[in-house]
């Protein structure tokens, strides 16, 4: 039956298993506490029976008290760090309910005391600080049915016995009876309350997951989008409408700090060529290998993007006409060498480059215009070199 029912609990749903988790897990630190601070009542108890009850029996009854407590103590702790292995949870649970049965059987016995039962005062304020442990127990136990129940029924054996068997007033055993009912009833009403609260929160933390794997997923959409804006699908360096949403940026920061910056056109030599007698294939690669090559010979401020077919245009952040002019050349020489090897051949490209450098009241246009002019006085200078 006991591996019956550790089964079942195997093909329950993922939910339910993650409830019933949340409840032992629940249960043992509850119970851990419990255990740590229940001498508070029993002490309490023995401190208002000293002078009425024998001391080595009423200290027997202490120590009895706190032995099934700390039993209880170390099986919770253990409870508490098996949640997942669930034949090792069964077992630690099973171990619980004994101790808490052992515990509540000798804590009730309190009534049964030499001298309790005489005094009708006595027995009513013992009998009533049972009722108090007996409504903590619902705090404490109604993550589990079978912990409650073993508990409440514990409690109230002395008294049904005290009752039935001793001669003490019917009354106190209709309390014991009345005691285990209403724990029994507030316990599950508890419990329900609490599976109730568990699997909200189980369904917030999903929907919560689900909506930051959404933002995620969403996240990456609109970067996926704004590479296809930005970037040119070929080269993956800046295409021409970023650019000029970049350059039109810098261009205000140097209108209002009175900096400068500078612009490199770049156009490769002979590149139709290359396409004609390689074919399409080989002209992508080159221009992918040309536009990594350039890349890598610019600082991390500075901006690379293909202006259209086989020209570059690279934005200079704060950089004066020596600069540029430097960064041109050494752009230049950076195409020197063979570009990619093909069956046969390997590929070498040069470069044409025309340099401007912006000068205050000029317009984009103006700029543009300038680094343009001087590519062209590149190649018809004899190409493969820097012009401004």
């Amino acid at each position: 039956m006991s591996s019956l029912s550790l089964d079942l609990r195997q093909m329950a749903s993922p939910q339910q298993q993650i409830i019933e988790r949340e409840l032992i897990l629940q249960l043992a630190r509850r119970m851990m506490l419990s255990a740590s601070t229940s001498c508070i009542g029993y002490g309490l108890q023995a401190f208002l029976l000293v002078g009425l009850v024998p001391a080595r029996m009423l200290l027997a009854w202490v120590a009895g008290v706190a032995c099934f407590e700390v039993f209880n103590w170390l099986v919770a702790r253990q409870l508490s760090l098996s949640l997942d292995d669930l034949h090792r949870r069964h077992r630690l649970l099973v171990m619980l309910q004994l101790g808490l049965a052992g515990t509540s059987c000798v804590w009730g016995a309190v009534v049964l005391l030499p001298g309790v039962g005489s005094q009708i005062e006595v027995l009513t304020i013992q009998a009533l600080c049972l009722a108090v442990a007996g409504i903590f127990s619902v705090h404490n136990l109604s993550y589990h049915r079978g912990c409650l129940m073993v508990f409440s029924l514990g409690l109230a054996l002395s008294v049904f016995w005290a009752t039935l068997v001793l001669g003490f007033p019917a009354h106190l055993g209709a309390a014991g009876i009345g005691l285990v009912l209403v724990t029994q009833i507030y316990g599950w009403s508890t419990r329900n309350l609490m599976i109730n609260v568990i699997g909200t929160n189980i369904m917030n933390e999903q929907m919560t997951s689900e909506l930051r794997r959404s933002h995620e997923d969403l996240t990456q959409v609109m970067q996926r989008l704004h590479q296809l804006a930005t970037r040119d699908p070929l080269t993956q360096c800046l295409n021409r409408r970023a650019l000029m949403d970049e350059m039109t940026r810098e261009l205000a920061r140097c209108q209002r700090h009175r900096s400068s910056f500078a612009l490199i056109m770049l156009d490769l030599d002979h590149f139709k060529a290359i396409n004609d007698l390689h074919g399409h294939a080989i002209g992508d690669a080159v221009l992918t290998g040309t536009a990594a090559r350039l890349g890598a010979n610019l600082r991390s401020t500075d901006l690379l993007g293909r202006w259209g077919g086989e020209e570059f245009l690279c934005l200079l952040t704060q950089t004066d006409p020596q600069a540029a002019l430097h960064k041109a050349e050494t752009l230049r020489q950076a195409l020197v060498g063979p570009i990619i090897e093909v069956p046969g051949a390997t590929l070498e490209v040069t470069a044409s480059i025309g340099v401007a450098v912006y000068r205050p009241g000029q317009t984009l246009e103006a700029i543009i215009d300038e680094a343009d002019q001087a590519l062209y006085r590149a190649k018809r200078a004899g190409r493969n070199q820097v012009c401004s």
